[in-house]
């Protein structure tokens, strides 16, 4: 990580909260430059070493965890979370929006 944080120049933290559920996050904050170089900079490493990780139902899962400003985050969800809902359905994938951040004015 020290090596990407240099090459990059974004901060990365590594949550390991969910350690027990075969998973940790990590966050990457920075310049838009500096994040969208870290992000690649971790995928190709992940993508070096990528051991599958099986979920509940079995398939292969990915995690990503994204910033999004505060005066966004009603736009993501959408009226009723219809955007939320749309994303799933079109995509198969599983959207959470932890705002416990949100007094630091992202989600």
């Amino acid at each position: 990580l020290k090596a990407i944080q240099a090459q990059s120049g974004a901060t990365l933290h590594v949550d390991q909260s969910t350690k027990d559920l075969g998973m940790s996050v990590i966050r990457i904050s920075g310049s838009e430059e500096a994040v969208s170089t870290a992000k690649s900079l971790i995928d190709r490493k992940v993508s070096e070493v990528k051991i599958p990780l099986q979920d509940v139902g079995g398939m292969n899962t990915v995690a990503y965890e994204y910033h999004i400003d505060q005066s966004y985050v009603g736009f993501f969800i959408g009226r009723g979370g219809e955007q939320v809902k749309r994303i799933k359905a079109q995509t198969g994938a599983t959207v959470v929006i932890d705002q416990s951040t949100k007094d630091l004015g992202y989600s």
